[in-house]
């Protein structure tokens, strides 16, 4: 058993890749986690434990599933910004992505 992680963060919503290489997972990286309700997602490779940021957005995202294929990722989330106090129920879409154009694997 290891620790995959580090630092005073929530994580959550795991999700393995088809493959078994790449761990999908939901966390809130904010500064002020309580003050801004922004979850992206990330991924950690289970080699060496890198984590690559998948999402960069400023909205929330959250419940990551990898697709069966590994191509996509679908997961929900909205579309309000980040300042915004009310409740997320209202605005709570079901989206999809390719998992190769996710801002790190852009950057690759």
């Amino acid at each position: 058993m290891r620790q995959l992680t580090q630092g005073n963060f929530d994580e959550h919503s795991i999700d393995w890749s088809p493959d078994g290489k790449d761990i999908l997972f939901a966390s809130n990286r904010e500064s002020n986690q309580d003050e801004f309700f922004n979850t992206t997602f990330s991924a950690l490779k289970t080699a060496d434990n890198s984590i690559r940021r998948l999402t960069a957005t400023e909205y929330n995202e959250y419940e990551p599933l990898w697709s069966p294929d590994g191509k996509r990722i679908v997961y929900r989330g909205t579309r309000r910004g980040l300042t915004d106090r009310e409740t997320t129920m209202e605005d709570t879409h079901v989206w999809v992505m390719n998992a190769d154009e996710a801002i790190a694997a852009k950057s690759a």
